[in-house]
């Protein structure tokens, strides 16, 4: 299965595949530490399963000599067809595979004598599925929690990654900061996100003036949509609006002053 858990300062050197893609904002290390500093219950990551191999005996010798593929057994690629593995030598009956475990469980597990020794190879780092990163930020109405950076690697997409993360940081926003609702902003021509978060229940609030730089027309700078969906402090839904397409602002009327968990009363 993989993890859903909390992001961590080590992440930001393992997300390589995560941010090459197209779509994904790259912002200085520094810009990550601070979020991680100022809101770390609102910094979510989802990485793949890892695995270890075993060695030390002459049983598993094919495993020692290479039979694996970083760091995932052969015979997880058996019968997926042409592509899945193509480099991969076909597994064979001595390939060994076991989740993480001590050396002597996993003589134990093999029938071993506790004599024999066994080694567990080091796990490869865990691969990225995707993040999100945020803040709190307003005062009064204007209280609620940004969504700075979402992305999914490409090879995970299409499925629902992204609602899990989208989910976890609405419910710290609601739950944890009382924010009235949550934003984000995203590129116009950026169609499949757009409609991604109208999907998640997020609606156009405003559209701000050359929000992003580059990426229009002719090199021009790029409008941005910034999107909102209430949340249930916000009952009578006063922070969200339907037309909110035809409403055009300045970029100096989207920046709040941050907040902070320990000036929450």
């Amino acid at each position: 299965m993989s993890l859903l858990r909390p992001l961590r300062a080590h992440d930001l050197f393992t997300y390589n595949n995560v941010n090459l893609d197209t779509w994904t904002e790259t912002y200085q290390l520094r810009f990550y530490l601070s979020y991680l500093v100022q809101w770390p219950d609102l910094q979510f990551i989802q990485t793949a399963p890892v695995s270890c191999l075993l060695e030390g005996s002459s049983e598993d010798s094919s495993a020692a000599n290479g039979n694996r593929t970083r760091g995932v057994p052969t015979s997880f690629f058996a019968g997926l067809g042409n592509g899945a593995a193509p480099d991969a030598p076909r597994p064979t009956e001595s390939s060994s595979y076991i989740p993480r475990m001590s050396a002597a469980a996993a003589a134990s597990s093999h029938g071993e004598s506790d004599a024999v020794s066994a080694q567990l190879l080091p796990p490869q780092n865990p691969r990225v599925m995707g993040y999100v990163i945020g803040k709190a930020e307003g005062k009064n109405k204007e209280l609620h929690g940004h969504v700075t950076a979402i992305t999914v690697a490409p090879e995970y997409r299409r499925l629902g990654l992204a609602q899990g993360l989208m989910r976890l940081l609405e419910d710290v926003s609601s739950q944890v900061y009382d924010a009235y609702f949550v934003d984000l902003f995203v590129r116009p021509s950026n169609m499949l996100a757009v409609k991604m978060y109208e999907g998640l229940g997020y609606s156009v609030f405003r559209k701000v003036i050359e929000y992003y730089h580059g990426g229009g027309a002719n090199g021009e700078d790029e409008d941005g949509f910034d999107m909102r969906k209430a949340m249930a402090r916000d009952t009578k839904r006063q922070t969200v609006r339907t037309n909110g397409r035809n409403y055009s602002v300045d970029p100096s009327n989207v920046y709040f002053e941050p907040v902070l968990r320990s000036n929450i009363s």
